[in-house]
């Protein structure tokens, strides 16, 4: 894009608020401008663009191609120029900083809170945003430089995205106590299939996990409630609803409390999983997005991620 370098700055500033509220009011309002000097300024840049970079509509402002693409990179250099101010503030030390992560819900119950609760006391400062989602959204994120670490369920190997440890843990058959398998010493996934199974859809690892198992052993599950959430696959499940496949990771709270009983699987081999921790490549990390990493990865003598209990 010729000319970028001498762009002017505030005219950007005002074309990506107006690009995020889809409305040259609602920015005018965010920026504390009218809206007059909006319009000017977002005019003024497609001049010096030589481009049309929204469609004006009756229901907001739309942008066009090119308004995309400068949304775009205009967004990755805020997220960097966002780093830097970190950076710079850490060169202080580590009395200020943000750690972005994005998780799979197997972590958010116990694991990742204690962890977090054990960072916070040594650096108070330092500020987390947490986003929950299923694994492909996390490495979207990772991908896109929105996320500094992600936790997942295994997945396939991608040269961008490291994995700095991982837990392997073993599926188990996770039911109601008054289920008719739940008091089993052992099921086979055969017997599974004749039970209403609850599971995540096929955008979470564990369900990929158990569909690719179900197609080489050649079964199908009689009747399959499929949730976009581990929280509501373990909430219908406690109400008898039916049964699912998940490692104790994701649902220790339950099985503490009685509230849900786990059975072992005689095909556990065949359907291991566990949680990954990754970042990116090409990232790179804060000073404290760095420092947190180093405190969820365990040494080499830890038997598991997070076995500092």
């Amino acid at each position: 894009m010729k000319g970028f370098g001498v762009l002017d700055f505030t005219a950007l500033r005002y074309f990506l608020e107006t690009a995020d509220s889809q409305s040259i009011r609602q920015a005018s309002d965010r920026l504390h401008v009218a809206p007059s000097a909006v319009s000017r300024k977002i005019a003024k840049l497609e001049h010096d663009l030589k481009s049309k970079l929204f469609e004006r509509r009756t229901t907001g402002m739309r942008l066009t191609a090119a308004g995309i693409i400068l949304a775009e990179q205009l967004r990755s250099t805020v997220r960097n120029l966002d780093r830097v101010r970190w950076q710079i503030a850490e060169l202080e030390g580590l009395k200020r900083g943000e750690v972005s992560i994005h998780c799979i819900e197997g972590v958010v119950e116990n694991w990742l809170p204690r962890h977090i609760a054990r960072f916070k006391m040594i650096y108070p400062e330092i500020n987390f945003r947490i986003a929950v989602m299923s694994t492909d959204r996390i490495i979207e994120a990772l991908m896109a430089g929105d996320s500094d670490i992600g936790i997942v369920f295994f997945t396939s190997e991608r040269p961008e995205i490291r994995v700095t440890s991982s837990q392997a843990e073993a599926l188990n058959l996770i039911a109601n106590p008054g289920h008719p398998l739940a008091h089993r010493r052992q099921v086979s996934l055969a017997e599974i299939t004749q039970h209403t199974l609850v599971m995540p859809n096929a955008s979470f690892g564990v369900r990929r996990i158990v569909d690719r198992h179900f197609s080489v052993a050649k079964l199908v599950a009689r009747d399959i409630l499929e949730t976009n959430s581990i929280q509501l696959t373990r909430s219908l499940v406690r109400h008898g609803v039916g049964c699912t496949l998940l490692p104790h990771l994701s649902v220790e709270r339950d099985l503490a409390a009685g509230l849900l009983t786990s059975v072992k699987l005689k095909d556990a081999n065949m359907l291991a999983t566990g949680i990954q921790v990754c970042t990116h490549r090409q990232h790179n990390l804060s000073a404290a997005a760095e420092a947190f990493l180093n405190t969820i990865t365990p040494k080499p003598t830890a038997g598991s991620l997070g076995a500092s209990d």
